[in-house]
C-alpha cells in the first residue's frame, strides 16, 4: 500500500503524487518523487548578496585563502575556514574580524602535516590531519582538547572524513588498496568502506564506490590517474545518520549512523552528455596550469588517449542540513558558474532547488544562514555567509 506524503503537483487535488513512499519487505523506505514538491517557487532561498566575507587579500595571513578545505559557523555567529596551503585553521567573529589562527604546517601536537577537512560540532573545531590520519579537537578560544590517530584495523588504507555525528565520532571514507596489475579493465570504480571512528577503534558500517580512475598499461610498469569527468561517490554526515549518492544517477541511501539502511530515495533526471567542447576547455585549463613543458606534454598525451566517459556525474556534493535534509549540487558543464542546489527532505521528499550566488559552492548550512566558498574573477577564493530564508 503506497502513503501521499508531500505536495502534490500544481496544487490541483487530481494531480498525481510528487512522492509515494513505501516499505519493502526489509523495513526500508523508498520515496519516489516525480517532480519538486515547492514546484515552481522554492521558499527556501539564498540571499545574493554576503552579510559577511573574508578573503582576497593578498600577503594577509588571515585573508589570503589558497586551497579551502572546509568552514562551519558557530551558534553565536563565529566562524573557522581551514586553509590548505598554510594548514591553518582561521577563526572570524560574526562582523569577519580574525580572532586568531590555530594549527599551522608541522608535525608539533597541535599542527598538521596535511590539513584535510574542518567541522565544528556543538563548540568544538574538529580537524584532520590527511597525512597523519589523526584527528584533532579544539575550542574556538584557542584551548586544544587533544589529537588522536585513527585506528583503522587495515593500517595500510588511508581515510578521509565525510563528517561528525553528534556524539562526536566521524565516518571515515576508506578506499580500498587496489593492486593494478590484477585489474584488467581500463576504467575501475575504486570501492571503500564507511567506518565509524570511535574514541579507539574503527567500526565498519557501510560501502560505496568512490572515484573512477583510468588503469594505464606501460612496457614495464603499470599507473593510475583519476579519470576525467568520472564518476565520484558523495557523502553527508548528520547528527544521526548519513547520506550516499554514487554519482551515477539520482539516487541517495539513507543510513543510521550504526549502518542500517533506513531510505533509497530518488527522483527522475538525465545525466548530461559528455561535449568535445567540455573535454576541450578542462584540457586548456589543465594544460595551462601546467609548470613545465614536461608536464604540459604528459597532460597532452593523457588526453589523446584517456577513455572519457559519455555523460557527466549525476550530481555533485552532498551537504547536511540542520534540519535532516541534504543539499545536493547540481552537476554542471566546465565554464558554467551556475551553482544550484537540490533539497531533499529528512523524510527523502525531493523539495526543490536553491540558488547559490555564482561560482559558489556550499561549505556549511545553518538555520537561517549559509557558508559559502566563491571564487571571484581572478580566481582567488572568498568565505562568505550569506542569510538563508526557509
Amino acid at each position: 500500500m503506497l502513503v501521499l506524503v508531500g505536495a502534490v503537483a500544481c496544487g490541483r487535488a487530481d494531480a498525481p503524487p510528487v512522492s509515494t513512499p513505501a516499505r519493502d519487505s526489509a523495513g526500508v523506505r523508498i520515496v519516489e518523487s516525480s517532480a519538486p514538491a515547492w514546484g515552481g517557487n522554492a521558499p527556501w532561498r539564498v540571499a545574493p548578496r554576503a552579510e559577511v566575507e573574508v578573503g582576497g587579500v593578498a600577503g594577509d595571513t588571515a585573508r589570503d585563502f589558497a586551497g579551502v578545505r572546509g568552514g562551519a559557523r558557530f551558534a553565536d555567529g563565529r566562524f573557522v575556514v581551514g586553509d590548505g596551503a598554510s594548514a591553518q585553521l582561521r577563526l572570524f567573529d560574526a562582523k569577519g574580524a580574525h580572532l586568531r589562527t590555530l594549527g599551522g604546517r608541522g608535525t608539533g601536537e597541535t599542527q598538521f602535516v596535511a590539513l584535510g577537512a574542518v567541522f565544528v560540532r556543538g563548540d568544538t573545531v574538529v580537524a584532520w590531519d590527511d597525512r597523519r590520519q589523526r584527528v584533532l579537537r579544539f575550542l574556538p578560544d584557542g584551548t586544544f582538547l587533544g589529537g588522536v590517530r585513527a585506528a583503522l584495523p587495515d593500517t595500510t588504507r588511508l581515510g578521509r572524513p565525510a563528517g561528525v555525528f553528534a556524539d562526536g565520532t566521524l565516518l571515515l571514507v576508506v578506499p580500498t588498496p587496489v593492486d593494478l596489475m590484477l585489474v584488467d579493465a581500463p576504467v575501475l570504480r575504486v570501492p571503500a568502506t564507511l567506518a565509524r571512528l570511535g574514541p579507539a577503534t574503527a567500526e565498519s558500517v557501510a560501502s560505496m564506490g568512490t572515484d573512477e580512475i583510468v588503469v594505464r598499461r606501460g612496457a614495464r610498469s603499470v599507473s593510475a590517474m583519476m579519470r576525467p569527468f568520472g564518476l565520484n561517490g558523495r557523502v553527508a554526515v548528520l547528527a544521526d545518520g548519513f547520506v550516499v549518492g554514487q554519482g551515477n544517477t539520482h539516487e541517495f541511501r539513507r543510513y543510521a549512523s550504526s549502518g542500517r539502511l533506513e531510505a533509497i530515495f530518488r527522483r527522475p533526471g538525465a545525466r548530461l552528455p559528455l561535449l568535445p567542447a567540455d573535454t576541450a576547455r578542462e584540457h586548456g585549463v589543465r594544460s595551462g596550469a601546467a609548470l613545465t613543458v614536461r608536464e604540459r606534454e604528459a597532460i597532452d598525451h593523457v588526453w589523446r588517449t584517456v577513455p572519457f566517459p559519455d555523460s557527466l556525474p549525476a550530481h555533485g556534493e552532498i551537504v547536511p542540513d540542520p534540519t535532516g535534509a541534504v543539499w545536493v549540487r547540481d552537476f554542471v558543464r566546465p565554464g558554467d558558474g551556475t551553482s544550484r542546489y537540490q533539497v531533499y527532505g529528512a523524510d527523502g521528499t525531493w523539495l526543490g532547488g536553491v540558488e547559490l550566488p555564482p561560482r559558489s559552492t556550499l561549505l556549511w548550512v545553518g538555520t537561517d544562514a549559509v557558508l559559502l566558498r566563491r571564487l571571484d574573477e581572478s580566481e582567488v577564493e572568498h568565505v562568505a555567509v550569506h542569510r538563508l530564508r526557509r
